[in-house]
């Protein structure tokens, strides 16, 4: 949509005279990968300035959508210097802002990115492997949305597609990570005893140089012991692109219909040749033609909201910069891999060749409300604008008028000597005036309440286009007293959040997707992952990329990132714990499970209670970490129960993780030796429950019950863990000794 007096390109097939003289035509696109590096600049350049004609009705929108939401609401844009600015009015002129569209923005930004987005990484069958793979893709997501700061990288991302519609998330191989690790190989080299007598050959570490090549002494021996070169191994990352820097191919209107990426990034000339050392032409040049939004802003009356403008464009305007273009290009028939190369100036930085990791798309786009038939998505703001402007204008002659009431004007009769500027606010002034033309001040009536009840009108149709009310702000409306009936008001109003959270999931998804794809191919050596889960227990895994081979999708979990309320999940907890019990009860001992509970209620600082329940969980799941990791020689040690220990605890977790089918995937030997774990346990829990039974039976006068079958629910539990034991140890084929 563009704004009254945006320049528009006139394009015609039929008559190519109306075209500008300055318009050179579609770019020459470079055929083969031996065409002049100037072929692939100029190409880049002429895409570039083709697609800002095109884009520029919407860049005029989203930079009044921003100037809106930083509180410049009073600009205008002006087609004589293709910018916006303050227009020139009476020293009386009112130009209050009351700022309906940021209360919006802050309360999308906030319920759209309230919950993580969870997804799913999808195994490519329903092989034990493949299904331990993608939870391993899963556990990887986990982690980097934590070391990334994925969260913070969302809310700039839905910041962008809630003031313009659309945002771009560049997944993106970091090969300045700051991970640095010496260059080493295994090579072949002898192996000496401590009188210098050669024992053999073995493989040993030796230092490589830049280019991975082992280090040579002067004998052509390798050089153990010499100083390897250190190399960046480089990581993963994910950026927020503005949209103001892609560019797609204007045919598009969907993603499956877009060609080629054009990404334009200012980039500080130190940066560039700290990047590209080789390239030493690269000139500085202005780029405020291409960030659109500081160009408008450079026509601001000097001294006028500096806070938001002056210190930017005077730090942008002292720094020398470049623009570097990035292409990418989607496989075709002619390049399988897709194309992909980079230019700044006329200087080619990187060649020709296939896409990055052979990875497509290079972004993921989120768009806040689809426009049909057009790519770009739409803005609920936009919308916005025109009622929020009228508000100003209502506020404004309100203003007026109140300021006019307290100051006032007089009546001066002609003749009555009194002249402009002789009447002031100053207390005991004297005016002298001829006897019977003495000045008066006009009488000056109210304000209509029509006036009032325009503004107001104004305001709510802010509302009603944001689709936020009162009740999105936590204001109950007039009558409502019930919390239950408020929360059920404030979820409705939340659901027209529902097309966007599900953009926000999708989008999320694709991310994540591409970050492993990236992790796949790159992630050559091991590394290791650290995650918290539940029940206090930190995970550190081990892994390489080629682990997460079988992994091939990931996709939301419809509904995770909805802005749920706590208080309303809180209350449904409590009373589904009231009026179904056994949704809560643990099987294995009838009682209610206080932990899992935990677990379930949102309420932030809950996992204080219950710290004894996890150190004993947690105790139990490192004995099964151990026993997994067991070598089946019998001088590897073994945990056994010990008397500290609490053995119900512990009993309880054994069975649940041998129920859950975890161990199918161990060694044979390690299952088994779980198993013999598991019953001795067993024998440890019987005893205290035996036990128990005697001291209650002591307690109540009668003599000692049957130790090896406690009474009541214990001896049930009892029975059903020996079944559970003895149906094991068929399953396995062998025996296995009790206690073992």
């Amino acid at each position: 949509m563009a704004l009254p007096g945006a320049p528009v390109r006139p394009f015609s097939l039929d008559e190519p005279e109306q075209l500008p003289p300055e318009y050179r035509g579609p770019a020459s696109y470079p055929v083969t990968d031996d065409d002049r590096e100037e072929a692939y600049a100029t190409f880049s350049r002429q895409l570039l300035e083709e697609q800002k004609d095109v884009m520029d009705p919407l860049f005029l929108t989203w930079t009044q959508n921003l100037l809106f939401l930083a509180g410049l609401q009073w600009w205008e844009y002006d087609s004589a210097t293709g910018t916006f600015r303050l227009p020139n009015a009476p020293k009386w002129k009112e130009r209050p802002v009351r700022n309906l569209i940021l209360p919006y923005f802050k309360n999308i930004v906030a319920k759209a990115t309230k919950n993580r987005p969870v997804t799913q990484c999808v195994p490519g069958s329903t092989d034990a492997d493949d299904i331990e793979a993608s939870q391993l893709g899963d556990d990887v997501l986990r982690a980097k949305w934590e070391e990334l700061s994925l969260s913070e990288v969302m809310r700039a991302a839905v910041g962008w597609a809630v003031t313009t519609g659309n945002a771009w998330l560049m997944p993106y191989w970091n090969t300045h990570s700051g991970q640095i690790q010496p260059l080493t190989t295994l090579v072949e080299g002898m192996k000496y005893d401590e009188m210098g007598v050669a024992l053999g050959a073995e493989l040993v570490e030796c230092p490589c140089d830049e280019t991975g090549e082992p280090l040579l002494d002067e004998q052509g021996n390798f050089a153990i012991g010499s100083e390897p070169a250190y190399v960046d191994i480089g990581d993963v990352n994910v950026k927020v692109l503005s949209p103001f820097q892609v560019f797609v191919d204007p045919d598009a209107t969907c993603e499956s219909d877009v060609t080629f990426y054009l990404i334009a990034e200012p980039m500080t000339l130190r940066r560039i040749r700290q990047m590209w050392p080789e390239v030493i032409n690269v000139q500085a040049e202005d780029v405020t033609d291409f960030d659109r939004f500081d160009a408008m802003l450079s026509g601001v009356v000097a001294g006028a909201d500096t806070h938001i403008t002056a210190g930017r464009l005077t730090r942008d305007q002292s720094v020398q910069k470049g623009l570097v273009l990035h292409y990418y290009e989607r496989p075709t028939n002619d390049h399988p891999q897709g194309r992909y190369w980079c230019t700044a100036g006329q200087s080619l930085l990187e060649e020709p060749g296939p896409l990055p990791g052979g990875i497509w798309p290079p972004v993921a786009h989120m768009k806040e409300v689809d426009v049909p038939g057009r790519f770009h998505g739409d803005a609920t703001m936009t919308a916005m604008i025109g009622p929020q402007r009228e508000y100003n204008e209502s506020t404004s002659r309100i203003k007026q008028h109140e300021k006019l009431m307290l100051v006032g004007k007089w009546l001066v009769p002609r003749g009555s000597g009194v002249k402009r500027g002789q009447i002031t606010a100053k207390e005991g002034e004297v005016i002298e005036h001829t006897p019977g033309l003495a000045p008066k001040m006009a009488e000056i009536k109210d304000l209509p309440n029509g006036v009032y009840q325009e503004r107001e009108r104004t305001a709510a149709d802010v509302e009603m286009i944001g689709g936020f009310h009162r009740i999105s702000m936590g204001s109950p409306p007039p009558g409502v007293k019930s919390g239950r009936a408020f929360l059920t008001l404030q979820e409705a109003d939340d659901s027209d959040l529902g097309p966007f959270i599900n953009r926000v999931e999708d989008t999320t998804a694709l991310v994540s997707w591409l970050l492993l794809q990236f992790i796949q191919k790159f992630y050559k050596t091991e590394r290791l992952l650290r995650i918290a889960g539940h029940s206090r227990r930190f995970i550190v895994k081990s892994f390489q990329g080629a682990d997460l081979d079988a992994v091939v999708d990931v996709i939301p979990v419809a509904g995770s990132a909805f802005p749920w309320s706590a208080v309303a999940k809180q209350s449904m907890m409590v009373d589904l714990a009231t009026a179904v019990p056994p949704l809560f009860t643990d099987p294995e001992t009838g009682m209610f499970d206080a932990e899992r509970f935990r677990r379930l209620l949102p309420v932030g600082g809950m996992e204080s209670i219950g710290a004894e329940s996890d150190i004993d969980t947690n105790e139990a799941l490192r004995e099964e970490e151990a026993i997994e990791g067991w070598d089946g020689s019998p001088e590897s040690p073994l945990p056994v129960p010990l008397p500290w220990q609490n053995h119900i605890a512990h009993f309880k977790q054994h069975t649940r993780t041998l129920r859950d089918g975890s161990t199918d995937t161990w060694p044979p030997h390690a299952r088994e030796a779980m198993i013999a774990h598991w019953g001795a346990t067993q024998m440890e829990v019987q005893a205290i429950m035996a036990a128990q039974a005697a001291m209650a039976q002591q307690e109540a006068g009668g003599e000692g019950g049957d130790k090896k079958k406690p009474p009541g629910r214990a001896g049930e539990s009892y029975d059903a863990g020996q079944q559970d034991l003895d149906s094991e140890r068929k399953k396995l084929g062998g025996d296995v000794t009790e206690g073992e």
